[in-house]
């Protein structure tokens, strides 16, 4: 029914055409017989040229655009989109020659000749004859000429091309329908697209907050690191001066020496705690870091592959989508394949690296607490040395007060018994004339005594000295061993400490720098992320706007078919009113020079699209590299950090059991000294003992030797005279004698300063 209306419409319209035309050409018959003889005019083409033309070259070309029916669709060809765009401004190039010439026709119309009109006028009644209906076509068939007849058949055909234009039409309208529901799901999904656009754009930013945020704690702690490290190397170098000065004064200052070292192993225990602490916190908060980085971009992967899929779908044309349907299942299970291996052996690692940390702190739980049993060893061994010089202190007291107590008893009894010689020389005065006669021999044998005396004395003195040299030597000797062996074992352990803390500070060196490294490929990471999130954003921008120059096609395509009706109209007014026709013209070049531009842009940006699309699938293939390369290197990161972990536990173990073994040793000879000690403390008693016993028998033999001297000075005195002076000096000095003979000998301070110093041959 519509389209029996439709054609009704064209006939009617074709008919009050023909009717106008045929009125204008009386007019213009009248108007030529009166000015035919004012005005002669040069002649003009015929306006069947025109006619023809416009009749013939609009519906052929123009209507070819409505072949395609992709175009609705948004998947056209470059090709066609060509062909099409060139076919249209073909069409329009013709139909603003034809309008140009009919202007100028339709201005040289009044001043045409008689003869000039009667040539026109058969083909104006051509055109009657071509837009007025079938019927009275019909009638005038009879009345028309046979050399008319090829008009109207060409009439014919125009009006069944006519019909033809009507369908068309109809079906354009369905396809507009069509498009337009189209047009609204595609901005629908734009807008959701945009929404996820959005609301991922706000999570990446928290996220890259986030890491920039741990990245900036990290610094933090590394610079505070770097201040331990100086202060722990400024430590350092104090304790090895403090050492400097005690190995030159090991002798003087040994306890000041034990206070310092103590004072220093307690202060370096507590900053290896912390450092160990610091950098097992950094340890985990990297490891977390690297974590939710690997998490994040896996995430991001997933998306990104998503959405590339979606705007793949939505963008390419169908020779992308025919080509690339069989390679996406392959990389999609590559993909698939690729994750589920990277989360084996995350999860693989993770196990591992649990495992080592879990290893490492059984191990120091262990040092430290046979640490803690060899400290109160040593603090045991510090407490005998202790007791050991308080006992000797003791014994040199004692031995003090002995020698005191035992000159104190001597001139006691010197004194007695000169008393009591001075009485017996009073009373045996007188027998002194008697014992005359004896005293050469009794001096003979006096001096034979007295040499004998000498003798002893020396003897005595010498067994004495050297039993004394022995005796201070033999303990110089053992202070000297002990001294050299504690001066040693702290040389050793301090050396061993120098060793570890040395080791320890290249290893937080090492880590330091490690955690730089890792800052910093954290930071590229982030930047790269950022430079292809940034490059995301380009590209759905970019799909955005080439869906805006769809819509802009769609737009474009709607207006031509405007611009088609327009024409049509305006074919009609042309025939209808002169005046109106000329503005129409006007804005017919108009329009047609804007859209002239608008293809040649539209054009130039559709090959910008193609390259857009094709450069946005290359760095889509290039991403996809990437990432594959990211993730072998990362994973081979982990292993040779796992690798790492496992040298630095097993380099820990023998360093643990070589400290343990050496603890051991030590040990033993602490177990060693106190037997030592032990001994040493027998040897003393025993000592002690034969040294009273020489004592007793020596006071023992004062008494005698003091009797035989008394008969002797009697008998002396018996014999000769009173004594003299020189006699009683005698005495004096033999007093003397024994008084030094019974005294200990002195060792001179020279001799004692001088014996600290000696080196035993044996313990060098």
């Amino acid at each position: 029914m519509n389209m029996n209306m439709n054609i009704h419409s064209s006939s009617e319209m074709n008919m009050n055409m023909s009717k106008t035309i045929y009125n204008s050409g009386e007019k213009m018959n009248t108007r030529k017989r009166r000015n035919k003889r004012k005005n002669k005019a040069t002649p003009i083409p015929h306006v069947d040229q025109g006619t023809n033309k416009y009749a013939n070259a609009v519906p052929a070309d123009l209507y070819d655009l409505d072949d395609d029916d992709d175009f609705g669709n948004f998947n056209i060809n470059e090709q066609n989109l060509m062909c099409q765009a060139v076919k249209v401004a073909e069409v329009a190039e013709a139909r603003r020659q034809e309008a140009q010439e009919r202007y100028r026709q339709l201005q040289l119309e009044p001043t045409m000749d008689a003869s000039d009109w009667e040539s026109d006028g058969e083909d104006r009644e051509s055109v009657h004859d071509k837009y007025s209906p079938p019927s009275q076509q019909g009638q005038k068939e009879d009345m028309v000429p046979i050399s008319s007849r090829p008009v109207i058949k060409i009439l014919e055909s125009e009006f069944q091309r006519l019909a033809g234009e009507e369908k068309e039409a109809v079906r354009l309208k369905g396809e507009m329908a069509a498009l337009s529901q189209e047009v609204n799901l595609l901005k629908e999904q734009l807008r959701q697209q945009e929404e996820k656009a959005t609301s991922e754009k706000t999570r990446l930013l928290t996220e890259v907050s986030g890491k920039l945020e741990k990245a900036g704690e990290a610094v933090l702690e590394i610079e505070k690191l770097k201040e331990d490290c100086e202060t722990e190397k400024r430590k350092r170098s104090e304790t090895e001066e403090c050492l400097a000065q005690q190995t030159e004064l090991t002798s003087r200052l040994q306890a000041y020496m034990d206070k310092a070292v103590t004072e220093v192993q307690y202060q370096w225990w507590q900053d290896r705690a912390q450092l160990l602490g610091d950098v097992m916190h950094l340890r985990a908060a990297l490891h977390h870091a690297q974590v939710t980085q690997e998490n994040q971009r896996l995430l991001w992967a997933e998306q990104q592959a998503k959405v590339t899929e979606d705007n793949c779908h939505t963008t390419e044309p169908n020779q992308v989508q025919e080509e690339t349907a069989t390679e996406n299942p392959e990389r999609e299970e590559d993909k698939t394949s690729l994750l589920d291996q990277m989360k084996e052996e995350l999860s693989t690692v993770k196990a591992e690296l649990k495992q080592t940390q879990e290893d490492l702190q059984t191990k120091t739980c262990q040092w430290e607490d046979e640490r803690s049993c060899l400290l109160t060893d040593k603090e045991e061994i510090c407490r005998l040395k202790a007791a050991l010089e308080k006992a000797e202190e003791d014994l040199k007291k004692q031995n003090q007060q002995v020698d005191v107590l035992s000159g104190k008893d001597g001139s006691r009894k010197m004194r007695a018994s000169l008393n009591q010689a001075q009485k017996d020389l009073k009373k045996k005065n007188k027998q002194l004339g008697e014992e005359r006669a004896c005293v050469l021999f009794l001096k003979g044998e006096n001096g034979k005594l007295k040499d004998a005396l000498a003798k002893a004395q020396e003897d005595q003195q010498q067994w004495e000295e050297e039993r004394t040299q022995l005796l201070s030597e033999k303990e110089d000797a053992s202070k000297l061993k002990e001294v050299l062996s504690q001066t040693k074992k702290d040389l050793k352990n301090e050396r061993k400490q120098w060793e570890e803390e040395r080791t320890h500070l290249l290893l937080q060196t090492e880590e330091s720098s490690k955690l730089k490294a890792d800052l910093s490929k954290t930071q590229e990471q982030l930047k790269k992320n950022r430079q292809q999130w940034n490059h995301e954003r380009a590209r759905i921008q970019q799909k955005l706007d080439s869906c805006k120059l769809k819509e802009d096609l769609h737009q474009l395509r709607e207006q031509l078919k405007d611009q088609k009706n327009k024409a049509n109209k305006v074919r009609a007014d042309l025939i209808l009113e002169q005046e109106s026709l000329k503005g129409k013209l006007i804005q017919a070049q108009e329009k047609l020079k804007a859209q002239d531009k608008d293809f040649s842009g539209l054009l130039r940006e559709k090959e910008e699209e193609r390259s857009r699309i094709r450069a946005s699938l290359d760095e889509v293939l290039e991403s996809d590299e990437n990432q594959k390369r990211k993730h072998h290197e990362e994973v081979s990161q982990l292993k040779s950090a796992l690798h790492q972990a496992q040298e630095d536990l097993s380099r820990k173990t023998s360093q643990w059991e070589e400290d343990r073994s050496q603890l051991l040793a030590e040990k033993a000879k602490s177990f060693t000294l106190e037997t030592s000690l032990n001994q040493a403390n027998d040897d003393l008693e025993r000592h002690k003992l034969q040294w009273q016993r020489e004592k007793a028998s020596l006071m023992e033999s004062i008494p005698v030797i003091q009797q035989d001297c008394e008969v002797n000075e009697t008998e002396i005195q018996t014999q000769t005279s009173p004594p003299n002076d020189t006699e009683m000096d005698e005495l004096r000095r033999l007093d003397e004698q024994l008084e030094a003979v019974r005294r200990p000998s002195k060792r001179s301070l020279k001799k004692r300063f001088t014996g600290l110093f000696k080196r035993d041959t044996q313990t060098s």
